[in-house]
């Protein structure tokens, strides 16, 4: 992986401060020109992004960004990847890679992978066959996307926060809803266990916990619902049913689940 855009100026800058006391090569001196061009170019984009009415604002009637350089940093905070093909700004990119010099536009292409293989290769009298849509890509996965990374603004923090707080709701209510299963699953398959693993059971649980804990009632379904619910209070390590056993939980089939949930409590119990 290359190192990020903004890290290259100065590790650029480093090496040359090293070498004061003999000429920079010429590669060396096209990677400073290639560096210091794109971040002039990126810094241009962002302007033209912070300036740019976003889609979200036309459509959804409520703006959740002020403009689509917020949106873009906002999403890749959030690591929504599947949203960058479509904020890559190739149109705003074109206009303002265009406006740069000729030798800029090279010495920034000489950095992309095309680029680094041409030069291995070719003359130096050819001409620099560029590819603005290479270049393009190069600025927005090397430049333009760790600038948003860290990018801040009370807008983008107050959206970044909220949805994160959707993802954790969502996540403890599927949790939630998957243990309510667990439980039901657990029940139909202890009342089905013979008196002297319901006596070993107990047994267990009081080993571990004390006497203040459920003894299972195998007359009553939802009694004993309730008595298998409250081992959940006694479960402080999450131990019992965190998310990846939720998980493995929900690929199985009923039966699978009944025995595999017994099974969980009765281990459980024994610690």
């Amino acid at each position: 992986m290359r190192t990020s855009g903004y890290a290259h100026t100065w590790i650029g800058a480093m090496n040359l401060t090293k070498s004061t006391a003999r000429v920079p090569s010429d590669r060396q001196i096209v990677e400073a020109l290639g560096w210091s061009a794109a971040e002039d170019l990126v810094k241009h984009i962002e302007e033209t992004l912070q300036n740019t009415v976003t889609r979200a604002e036309l459509t959804e009637g409520e703006c959740l960004y002020s403009n689509a350089w917020d949106e873009l940093c906002a999403k890749t905070q959030l690591s929504l990847s599947y949203y960058w093909e479509r904020l890559k700004p190739f149109k705003i990119g074109e206009v303002e890679f265009s406006k740069l010099k000729a030798h800029e536009r090279e010495a920034i292409w000489l950095q992309t992978e095309s680029g680094e293989k041409w030069r291995k290769a070719s003359d130096a009298d050819e001409s620099y066959p560029v590819d603005v849509h290479e270049v393009l890509d190069y600025i927005f996965e090397e430049y333009l996307l760790w600038s948003a990374l860290v990018y801040q603004n009370s807008a983008i923090l107050h959206y970044v926060n909220e949805e994160r707080q959707k993802v954790r709701n969502s996540n403890e209510n599927a949790l939630s809803w998957l243990r309510g299963d667990f439980i039901l699953y657990a029940a139909e398959a202890i009342r089905e266990f013979e008196p002297q693993q319901i006596s070993e059971l107990h047994g267990d649980l009081i080993k571990r916990f004390g006497y203040w804990v459920p003894f299972f009632n195998l007359n009553s379904r939802d009694e004993l619902r309730a008595q298998i619910k409250e081992l959940f209070e006694y479960d402080e390590a999450g131990e019992l049913f965190d998310d990846d056993v939720a998980i493995d939980f929900l690929k199985m089939e009923p039966r699978e689940k009944a025995e595999w949930a017994a099974d969980r409590i009765t281990s459980f119990a024994a610690g």
